[in-house]
């Protein structure tokens, strides 16, 4: 069984903390020929130093003078890459062991696949297990992955590994993201290829403090749904105006969960730190990316969307939507004029909403 030659990369901002034990999973992985490229992406603490420190002729650093972004340091770590596989992994996530022993053979076997993903777990502070992901690949084909990409991020950035050509025929990483970049490449190279999918949990994924959806993730509705109105512009050939309509949907629902959810939980560590501390690992590692509460209507619920309004205020966030829900849980519904994530907690909120519908 052939084992070629891949670059692993891993873009590092402030990573500190956890660049090293990013680097033990990979060195875990035992690997006949690899190489590794960290990016310093203009880190302002010992990111840096901390990789010096670690003695090993496979590894390469790159420091940028300025922070580009995670896109940005992306890019410039798939133009120094020497292979044509590239396995990305974020600097506070890590693999388990033969994750690459596992993707390389399959991706290597078939010339028209663009990248493999698999499953991974999610793991709360405290370094506990709360969650598993991607075991569950949607029912489409390799060739028609695209379309499930369109309704929801089925792959996270470690599981990958993709082929440098293919990155660099759909031009790269779109700097313009702060967030979504790597879910618009899945889809592009979904476009420019085959897709493969491994069921099984291959790495971790940590709900650290200071990562990259904890820092703009309150600005979803910036990156992320442009991204996908992007897409679906370009794509109108060939895609139902339904299914446009459902893509949307669903995509605003989340979206505006997320959004809310960040919100409360950042207000609520404002007036009691301790609780939210507790709270943050019971419910949000266990929901990552998906907040719920009392007051969310079920997700069920959104399956055609006209509009998304989001409110910031005081710290909170809320998101309001706009369109017609023909079925909850497979009964029929009212048509409600906008449904909002959240109960604002006074009058002057709701007004503020209703403003913007």
């Amino acid at each position: 069984m052939p084992y070629p030659p891949v670059t692993v990369l891993i873009p590092a901002y402030n990573a500190a903390r956890t660049i090293e034990r990013a680097l033990a999973s990979v060195w875990r992985q035992n690997y006949p020929e690899m190489e590794v490229i960290v990016v310093d992406d203009g880190s302002n603490d010992d990111t840096s130093l901390r990789v010096q420190k670690i003695d090993n002729g496979n590894l390469r650093l790159i420091r940028l003078e300025k922070n580009r972004g995670e896109c940005g340091a992306m890019n410039v770590g798939v133009q120094e890459a020497r292979t044509e596989y590239i396995a990305f992994l974020d600097a506070d996530d890590e693999w388990l062991e033969n994750k690459l022993l596992t993707q390389l053979p399959i991706i290597e076997s078939r010339p028209s696949m663009s990248f493999i993903s698999c499953g991974g777990q999610a793991v709360d502070p405290e370094g506990s297990v709360v969650g598993t992901f991607g075991l569950e690949p949607p029912s489409c084909s390799p060739s028609e992955f695209w379309r499930a990409l369109l309704f929801k991020s089925h792959v996270a950035k470690p599981t990958v590994v993709a082929r440098r050509t293919k990155v660099l025929e759909v031009g790269g990483f779109d700097e313009a993201f702060m967030i979504s970049g790597d879910q618009d490449m899945w889809i592009k190279l979904a476009l420019n290829g085959d897709v493969g999918f491994i069921p099984q949990v291959l790495i971790r994924v940590h709900n650290t403090s200071d990562s990259l959806m904890k820092r703009y993730g309150g600005r979803e509705d910036e990156f992320g749904l442009p991204m996908i109105r992007n897409h679906l512009s370009r794509l109108g050939s060939r895609l139902s105006r339904r299914e446009m309509r459902q893509i949307l949907g669903e995509r605003y629902a989340r979206t505006g969960r997320n959004i809310y959810y960040r919100g409360r939980q950042s207000w609520r560590r404002s007036r009691h730190p301790r609780r939210a501390a507790r709270q943050s690992t019971t419910r949000e590692s266990r929901l990552p990316g998906f907040g719920r509460s009392a007051h969310d209507p079920p997700q069920e619920a959104f399956s055609e969307a006209e509009s998304l309004t989001v409110i910031r205020s005081n710290g909170r966030s809320y998101a309001s939507w706009r369109g017609t829900t023909p079925s909850i849980c497979g009964e029929e519904a009212r048509a409600e004029p906008s449904i909002v994530f959240g109960r604002p907690p006074n009058r002057r909120h709701r007004r503020l909403l209703d403003g913007h519908q």
